[in-house]
């Protein structure tokens, strides 16, 4: 394992890669829900309630539970270990080893049934080298030495065990580490982490290397490592790993594609034959936790636990959403005797941690609810914060929300299926949503629209006091119109232009024309763009966002335009391989490369882009377009209703919170995007006038620092928007006209496919053209 900090810097083609997230090579079965109960529903919905107790750690490396016992040891992030109750009333710090000085340790630790603790020690003493504070914003990491300091480095283990107070009942250094690094000839396992029982006096530790992991038998009184626990994997394996109501050890045998269920046998320490399926599960399993009662161990994707009895029998226990849980935060689950759990959550903005206490809900209590069903591609923690403050509100309704996101599948490197995918077969097969939301500006919206099963969102705006259609930017929305009516909304949005050199070009917003003919006139030699210039590459980021060959209104296409024809034309002057050794953020700086692409979410980026990316001043040209029309506005959380629902009104009311004032000035919105309300857009761009600035929490007093950012290696200050440039930019964005979407897979693929054997010389540009236009009409005919 590397036993240091390493900088990477990856060179990300944002505009360019669709992202995915969860993975899977199975699809489960999507029955329709419509006939179902509010109780049948909600089956398997836990009442989540609030732990109020002061956490005395920031966050949780590890967390265990003694079996018929209500003591729980908690490892703290910072060393520091407690014992606490399932009330979290108390807890009680245990007092073992500190250090002081220029070193850096951590601990691992594992809970006996006999109230022993075992605690594995991973110290780094640096000896006279001074460990600097990454954590300082002034910290350089481009001059840093972190060769000196890996060389300073001296790397000692020691496993202990200790009672509850912290006494040291023993304590052995970890001996025969050098037996596994001499036994493997390129990876060398030299770090150890974690700790996990085995049988009632065994213990297995982890050894990492930089690209694998392995098992090993270690014992307590001597420190002496044994055997290598065989998984039937290869070593560079990372399974999801815990002890089973024996203390036996199970593991999953895939984390991506999971198939099945093994165990090391307390007992003889060896695999045992007996194997349980998973192959109904078709998300990616987040990890796996000792059982209580019945079950010998549970486990969790991001939608549900699930718990296995001892005859292999899984259960799904609890859905995470219906429970006003996100499960994509979830660090740690403590099952309690009682068929309850704790849930220890993180706030991805707060970066806290939660706990909350789950009970079984009363079946009783949705008897007379209506359900709102809520579909997303991402269930982030502004939604579930949203659902759960209006279920908690609400007696007569209660959202239930399912995560399309589960829904990606591929196969080896193709997307064989998506949220939208899935989204627009449940509604074409009548499966009951209530509302949809998703991120980005996916052809779905058009396509639901053509077939008039969404309502049009213009009819519910200002009614019941919410937000009225003045108080919304007003070019901005437009992307949700078809044919002048709102069938999508979004309470913010992105905004991504392209930039030069004002003395390459001074037209703003310009067409397929202006961008060849300026960069015919550029000094031979000079890049298109800082990165990714290949011939595929140039002409994928020339149609990312591009609306002008299709027309999802009247389901058909121009990919055989004049148009399309001199992209495709363009994109063959460039070469094959786009590699370059050079430092890409000083390309358009030194006049090396024409364009970069950023967007304007946070408006101090302009200064960011004129005064040191390019350093002097720039011309947004939006992205090349028949008619010169803009930038690209993208949408997130993008809400529609569906026509079917019979809870249009409760549903606008939900979709409205998004943009009260609170919300629309929030971290998620204002930090992060542009706001659809005028009033947080206006004071957002004033804010692009002013220094950065920090608060002290003690004092309240306000200081403010200097913009900067880092250019090759160098800091450059960054000085605030002038006026003018406020204005400018104001006037910029509400004059967009150019609301992009992104390509479906399949029309991408497509043109990718068919353009290929055009920049290998082996078809002319007019039959590309006309063999992608046949088939790209034949997927709109399909989809309208």
């Amino acid at each position: 394992m590397n036993k240091f900090m390493r900088i990477t810097t990856y060179i990300i083609a944002s505009m360019l890669l669709l992202s995915s997230t969860s993975c899977s090579l199975g699809k489960k079965d999507n029955n329709n829900i419509s006939n179902l109960t509010a109780e049948q529903i909600m089956e398997k919905a836990y009442q989540a309630v609030k732990i109020e107790c002061e956490l005395p750690f920031h966050s949780i490396n590890s967390i265990s539970s003694v079996n018929a016992s209500e003591k729980i040891l908690i490892n703290g992030n910072d060393n520091e270990m407690y014992l606490t109750d399932t009330g979290f009333t108390d807890f009680k710090p245990i007092r073992f080893k500190k250090y002081d000085g220029n070193v850096e340790y951590y601990y691992h630790t594992a809970f006996s049934d006999n109230d022993i603790i075992y605690v594995l020690e991973s110290l780094v003493d640096y000896g006279n080298f001074q460990i600097p504070d990454f954590n300082d914003p002034d910290f350089d990491y481009e001059n840093f030495d972190f060769e000196a300091m890996e060389k300073a480095a001296n790397i000692s283990f020691t496993i202990y065990s200790i009672d509850e107070e912290g006494n040291i009942l023993t304590e052995m250094p970890v001996k025969g580490l050098e037996e596994y690094i001499a036994k493997t000839d390129d990876i060398t396992y030299d770090f150890l982490s974690d700790l996990i029982l085995l049988g009632d006096d065994s213990l297995v530790v982890t050894i990492k290397s930089d690209i694998g992991e392995l098992h090993a038998l270690i014992d307590a009184n001597s420190g002496e490592l044994g055997k290598k626990i065989e998984f039937g994997t290869d070593d560079n394996f990372f399974p999801l790993i815990c002890n089973d109501v024996n203390n036996n050890i199970v593991f999953i045998s895939d984390r991506d594609i999971v198939s099945e269920l093994k165990t090391i046998d307390a007992g003889s320490k060896q695999l045992s034959p007996d194997v349980i399926s998973l192959n109904d599960i078709h998300q990616k399993i987040a990890f796996v936790i000792k059982g209580v009662n019945e079950y010998i161990i549970y486990f969790s994707d991001y939608a549900s636990l699930y718990g296995i009895t001892s005859d292999g029998k899984v259960e799904e226990l609890i859905n995470w959403s219906d429970s006003q849980i996100n499960g994509e935060n979830i660090e740690f689950v403590i099952p309690l005797e009682n068929n309850e759990f704790i849930v220890i959550e993180r706030d991805s903005f707060s970066n806290s941690s939660y706990a909350y206490l789950l009970t079984k809900r009363d079946s009783s209590e949705t008897a007379n609810i209506q359900i709102i069903n809520l579909a997303v591609d991402n269930y982030d923690d502004t939604l579930v914060e949203k659902v759960k403050q209006f279920n908690m509100l609400n007696s007569e309704y209660y959202i239930k929300v399912e995560n399309y996101n589960k829904y990606y599948t591929w196969d080896n490197n193709d997307l064989v299926n998506s949220p939208e995918k899935q989204l627009q077969q449940d509604i074409a097969l009548g499966k009951k949503i209530d509302i949809i939301c998703l991120n980005g500006n996916s052809s779905i919206f058009n396509n639901l629209a053509n077939k008039d099963v969404l309502v049009d969102l213009y009819d519910y705006l200002g009614t019941d006091d919410t937000v009225k259609k003045e108080d919304l930017v007003q070019n901005i929305i437009k992307i949700g119109e078809v044919n002048g009516k709102l069938y999508s909304i979004s309470p913010s949005y992105n905004v991504g232009t392209y930039a030069l050199k004002t003395k390459y070009c001074n037209k703003e917003n310009w067409n397929i024309n202006d961008l060849i003919n300026v960069y015919q006139s550029v000094p031979e030699g000079m890049y298109l763009f800082k990165s990714g210039n290949s011939k595929e590459i140039v002409l994928n980021m020339l149609l990312y966002g591009n609306v002008d060959f299709i027309d999802y209104e009247k389901a058909s296409c121009r990919f055989d335009s004049s148009d399309f024809i001199k992209l495709l034309e363009f994109s063959d002057t460039f070469v094959n391989d786009s590699s370059t050794s050079e430092d890409t953020d000083m390309l358009c700086h030194d006049d090396k490369a024409l364009l970069d692409y950023f967007t304007l979410n946070d408006i101090k980026e302009y200064a960011h882009e004129r005064y040191a990316k390019f350093g002097e001043d720039i011309t947004l040209v939006g992205v090349p377009s028949s008619n010169g029309r803009g930038a690209i506005v993208s949408a997130n959380k993008r809400f529609s209703i569906m026509s079917t629902s019979n809870c249009k009104e409760e549903s606008w009311k939900f979709i409205s919170k998004f943009f009260e004032k609170d919300y629309q000035m929030s971290e998620d919105v204002y930090t992060f995007s542009i706001p659809a309300l005028k009033l947080a857009f206006s004071q957002k761009l004033d804010e692009s006038m002013q220094k950065p600035y920090y608060i002290n929490k003690e004092t309240g007093v306000k200081t403010e620092y200097d913009d900067y950012c880092y250019l090759n290696g160098e800091k450059v200050t960054v000085p605030p928007l002038s006026k003018k440039e406020r204005d400018n930019i104001e006037k910029y964005i509400t004059s967009i006209d150019l609301n992009g979407y992104y390509f479906d897979d399949d029309i991408l693929n497509i043109i990718n496919e068919e353009a290929a054997p055009f920049f290998a010389g082996e078809k002319s540009v007019e039959e590309t053209a006309k063999i992608i236009q046949n088939r790209i009409s034949i997927i709109l005919s399909e989809q309208s």
